[in-house]
C-alpha cells in the first residue's frame, strides 16, 4: 500500500499533483501472522475501550441519538 500526500492544482489545461510526502506499508507474507497479530490488536484496543470507559460512553451516545 502506499500513500502520497502533496498539492493538486487543476486549471482550464488540465491538473498537475506534487507529492511532497510518500509512505509504504507491507503486509507479512504470511496471511496467518497478519490475521492473528490484527485481532491481538482488536482485542487490545476493545480491552483498553472498556477500561477506560469508552466503550460505555459509545453506547451512551448510541442510545441517546440514534442514526437515522
Amino acid at each position: 500500500m502506499r500513500t502520497l500526500t502533496g498539492w493538486l492544482t487543476v486549471t482550464d489545461e488540465g491538473a498537475l499533483y506534487a507529492p511532497h510526502t510518500s509512505k509504504g506499508l507491507a503486509a507479512p507474507p504470511y496471511k496467518t501472522l497478519l490475521t492473528v497479530s490484527n485481532g491481538l490488536l482488536a482485542k487490545h484496543g476493545l480491552w483498553r475501550a472498556r477500561r477506560d470507559g469508552t466503550a460505555e460512553r459509545l453506547r451512551q451516545l448510541a442510545a441517546r441519538d440514534p442514526v437515522n
